[in-house]
């Protein structure tokens, strides 16, 4: 196959890597990238000089005889990482629709390791800001049921603050959709600080919506009591936080990689860290 091959529709054609451009909407390059997402791109760029390139890229030829990557990004970006020459795929007839470019950029961002509630909350609002769509619709256009469309679409009520701790990874999703139900941002960080249970949060959130403790399962505290955990919460993010500094100066003493060293890190403190 030829390495400049000319443009033939949903042909599986092999491009020189040094060829191939990102879309304008997929701007990320290597040196943008944390050392996590660069190990995963490594796994990923070996396991496709070791074991062969599964599934193509998919392009659309430019008038400089180069092309632009409609999906396949990632793979892109481990190519280049492990230093691969070229990469099947397909050549498109056209540029996509913007919907549809959006739709293939969630549906290779959900195989990404760090996507987040939040990072498919937000590519959910542009799919509906840019087709005028109802949460049906969306479902249907992504594959997904209709409430759980509705209940990603939940988390963007909730503020700023708490909506970087999901993306982040220290609040769970799971918790985070019953704290967006609350639309005071103040309750709702206090809530977030609190550290309770899925059951006990979601009693605290019922009762806050409803203005009384209703339905408290047993051994569950009321939602004065639970609001009251705020400030052992807070206590218990502060030690997390200091046993995290201990560890990160132990590792650094050892003169390892700095990416090897946030590996680790995130690995053993991954699970602590979620509030």
């Amino acid at each position: 196959m030829s390495e400049t091959p000319s443009c033939q529709t949903r042909m599986i054609v092999l491009i020189a890597v040094a060829l191939l451009l990102p879309h304008e909407d997929n701007p990320r390059k290597l040196d943008q990238l944390t050392p996590a997402e660069k190990a995963e791109l490594l796994d990923l760029g070996t396991s496709m000089v070791q074991d062969g390139q599964k599934q193509p890229i998919r392009v659309v030829k430019r008038e400089d005889d180069r092309y632009t990557v409609i999906s396949g990004h990632r793979r892109l970006l481990a190519a280049r990482l492990v230093g691969m020459q070229s990469l099947s795929a397909i050549v498109l007839d056209g540029m996509p629709t913007r919907t549809e470019l959006l739709v293939d950029q969630l549906i290779e961002n959900e195989q990404r390791r760090g996507f987040s509630e939040i990072d498919r909350c937000e590519a959910y609002q542009a799919l509906i800001r840019e087709n005028n769509w109802t949460a049906k619709q969306l479902a249907e256009a992504v594959h997904v049921s209709e409430s759980s469309v509705t209940k990603t679409l939940t988390l963007k009520r909730l503020c700023p603050e708490l909506q970087g701790a999901v993306r982040t990874g220290l609040l769970r999703g799971s918790s985070a959709y019953h704290i967006a139900r609350v639309g005071n941002p103040d309750k709702q960080k206090e809530l977030a600080a609190a550290g309770l249970s899925r059951d006990a949060l979601e009693v605290a959130v019922k009762g806050l919506l409803k203005g009384q403790p209703k339905g408290r399962k047993p051994g569950t505290a009321p939602v004065g009591t639970v609001l009251e955990k705020t400030a052992a919460g807070l206590e218990k993010v502060k030690t997390w936080a200091r046993e995290l500094a201990t560890e990160i100066e132990r590792l650094s003493k050892l003169n390892l990689d700095a990416a090897v060293v946030a590996e680790t890190v995130a690995r053993r403190f991954g699970a602590t860290a979620e509030v």
